[in-house]
């Protein structure tokens, strides 16, 4: 019994041990800590877009979203779009500042209008949902066509639900295949789900469950809903159309 005790305790300071060892392994020193504020309050974006990393991370130094938001600020002073795109996240979540829709849409805008995608998104998302700012379909359109011109796939599955319901722009049924299709073929199970909907029940589309199938098998990999919606289907199916989805396979 007492061999076991002292067993079990060696074990037990093993552990502590590696664990210990392991964590140290993982932290920032001191110096280093040091070394990167230095050179962030010497004006280096990098650095203070490193610091705000790590501080909202928490998994090198901890965690401190009001430092975190503090260094972000300095970096999105100094005119760095992602950190404006940052600082519009903090804002808009409230993380490390007062929560401010607000404030949120005025540094979104900034980094949007330094290009930042992410930041026409968010900035769309705003416009669209009046959070901030009154509700403008178009001004969010023209934000997301901006993103997707500049390969954004995300813009696109929100342009083509902007021509789906004419939101900001002239309703489209073409329009709306066509970019449903192009995120629905870069894999995209929401997309590919949407589409076998449409071709299901004629959406911008005539009625085609060959192709509704199709679109639903895709989704279904990444969606219990999709399969759920395929498997519904199949027992619709006449045997015509069970011949079409063998000869495709």
């Amino acid at each position: 019994m007492l061999k076991n005790l002292h067993a079990l305790l060696f074990i037990t300071i093993l552990i502590l041990f590696f664990t210990s060892s392991a964590n140290q392994a993982g932290a920032m020193s001191q110096n280093e800590l040091a070394k990167l504020i230095e050179s962030a309050e010497k004006g280096s974006q990098e650095s203070a877009l490193q610091l705000f990393a790590l501080y909202i991370e928490g998994k090198e130094i901890k965690q401190d979203y009001k430092q975190a938001a503090a260094w972000c600020h300095k970096a999105a002073e100094a005119g760095n779009a992602d950190a404006q795109y940052n600082m519009g996240r903090l804002y808009y979540n409230g993380h490390g500042v007062e929560q401010s829709y607000e404030n949120a849409a005025k540094w979104y805008k900034l980094a949007a209008d330094s290009g930042n995608d992410w930041a026409m998104g968010k900035l769309g998302q705003m416009y669209f949902e009046g959070k901030g700012l009154d509700i403008d379909y178009a001004k969010a359109f023209q934000l997301y066509t901006k993103a997707s011109e500049k390969g954004a796939l995300w813009a696109d599955y929100l342009l083509a639900w902007c021509y789906y319901y004419g939101h900001g722009t002239k309703q489209s049924d073409e329009l709306a295949l066509k970019y449903f299709e192009k995120v629905a073929d870069n894999g995209d199970s929401d997309a590919q789900m949407q589409l076998g909907t449409m071709y299901q029940y004629g959406q911008c589309v005539k009625i085609d469950n060959v192709k509704a199938y199709k679109w639903y098998t895709l989704a279904a990999k990444n969606s219990n809903l999709a399969a759920h919606k395929r498997d519904a289907l199949l027992k619709k199916l006449t045997p015509e159309q069970h011949l079409k989805i063998m000869e495709s396979n």
